[in-house]
């Protein structure tokens, strides 16, 4: 904690989420325009090439391509109202399968906490457009396939899991502790599941690098950064610091929030905050080495798992304190 405030104090706010030579209108801005096309009946292909490359976004690399199921779905929408009410309503539902979570292992006192925080946390669904940053609805997902294993409905958490996949290439973190958590558990039919989704997953990706691969020249921009930055806790919490409500306040108090949110997780009782935990840390592990000061919004894909995490920040401060006084071990 003390070193996350060493850091906040010296970065002051957040980097926004504006890519490298792009204009301040942001990736909001273009993908709801990439949307709006598909629409008017053009493909998902050229019309995000050629808005791309007219906002100074680089194309050259095929991870800055979204892949394009998200955008897909919601264009086949009436509206993107339609599109938001159904990320509400897939918010509401991962946090009350988060809130009976927490009751079955600590009743009230720990869930109700737990779903204020949560409300906080997920207001950063509320926003117009929001569905169209694939990490708030995939975040969403992950929260809710978590809560799905915890409850001892684990082909229903891989299930859910395999979606956020589809929705954003980097919930394959997750999905990573998934099949460990499979292989600890010796579910081979599980593990089988995860094959085929895996195999599944890399004929789409082909597919999508194949699409990319068609529609950018010789003049297509690039960036000048490659995406291994090393950024260590200052990246961490640029992406902590993308939760809800608490994206409004002082980068200090997320300083406070990543690690209490991590230590509540590690104090769960049982198993189940230890797969939430190694959740957490794995994307933690992974934004310690690996993207740009721009990519704040990769934050939304683990932040909804830390917030469960400070609902029992409280009972493991107390431990430590009453440890401490007692000299127990």
């Amino acid at each position: 904690m003390v070193a996350c405030l060493w850091v906040a104090l010296a970065m002051g706010a957040p980097s926004p989420a504006v890519a490298e030579g792009a204009p301040s209108t942001g990736d909001l801005a273009l993908y709801q325009a990439i949307v709006e096309q598909m629409r008017a009946g053009r493909g998902y292909y050229p019309a995000a090439h050629d808005l791309m490359v007219a906002n100074g976004y680089g194309t050259l690399s095929v991870f800055n391509w979204r892949m394009p199921l998200l955008m897909e779905a919601v264009s086949l929408l009436p509206s993107l109202l339609w599109a938001q009410v159904v990320l509400i309503g897939m918010a509401i539902g991962a946090a009350a399968l988060a809130g009976r979570l927490c009751w079955n292992t600590g009743g009230w006192p720990l869930a109700g906490p737990v779903l204020a925080l949560l409300v906080l946390g997920l207001a950063g669904c509320l926003p117009q457009n929001a569905i169209l940053f694939a990490e708030i609805p995939a975040g969403v997902l992950i929260l809710g396939s978590a809560a799905l294993y915890g409850l001892g409905r684990p082909w229903w958490g891989a299930g859910v899991a395999a979606l956020a996949l589809l929705v954003r290439e980097l919930a394959g973190i997750y999905v990573l502790v998934c099949i460990y958590r499979a292989a600890r558990g010796r579910r081979f039919a599980e593990l089988g599941f995860w094959l085929a989704v895996l195999l599944a997953y890399a004929g789409y990706f082909a597919w999508h690098y194949g699409q990319v691969q068609t529609h950018i020249g010789a003049n297509d921009p690039g960036y000048s950064q490659g995406w291994l930055q090393w950024g260590g806790i200052g990246f961490w919490l640029t992406t902590a610091s993308f939760n809800g409500v608490f994206l409004l306040l002082p980068v200090w108090v997320t300083a406070l929030v990543l690690p209490l949110g991590v230590l509540g997780l590690l104090a769960w009782p049982g198993r189940n905050g230890a797969w939430l935990s190694l959740g957490v840390l794995a994307f933690l592990m992974f934004m310690g080495a690996v993207g740009k000061p721009f990519n704040a919004y990769w934050g939304a894909l683990y932040t909804p798992m830390l917030t469960v995490g400070l609902g029992w920040a409280g009972f493991a401060l107390r431990d430590l304190v009453v440890a401490t006084r007692s000299g127990a071990r």
